[in-house]
């Protein structure tokens, strides 16, 4: 598996976790903790990584990813205008937290 797609399997996983779990809970900063660890996998890989998200379709980059054809965080990105999704080195836990709050 790809770091790329790991870290989407991860960020899907935190997604779910901070809409199901309060705050400090063991299973969402696992899933936080999780996350935070494969965007500093895919940072140390690509300084300024970037998703795009079509309704069926995840792209990395320039890149189709066809493992993750019709992955469901793909359509609910896109149906609430995330269109894409980039991040840079400066990224924090806490930055990252914020975000997946404000998308769920």
């Amino acid at each position: 598996m790809s770091v790329q797609v790991e870290f989407l399997a991860a960020f899907a996983q935190a997604l779910s976790a901070l809409s199901l779990y309060p705050e400090g809970h063991v299973s969402r900063e696992r899933a936080l903790d999780s996350t935070y660890e494969k965007l500093f996998d895919l940072l140390s890989e690509d300084g300024n990584p970037f998703f795009s998200f079509l309704e069926n379709e995840v792209i990395y980059r320039n890149t189709p990813l066809r493992e993750m054809r019709s992955w469901d965080w793909s359509a609910r990105f896109a149906a609430i205008g995330m269109q894409r999704l980039e991040f840079d080195k400066t990224v924090t836990r806490e930055h990252l937290e914020r975000f997946i709050e404000d998308t769920i």
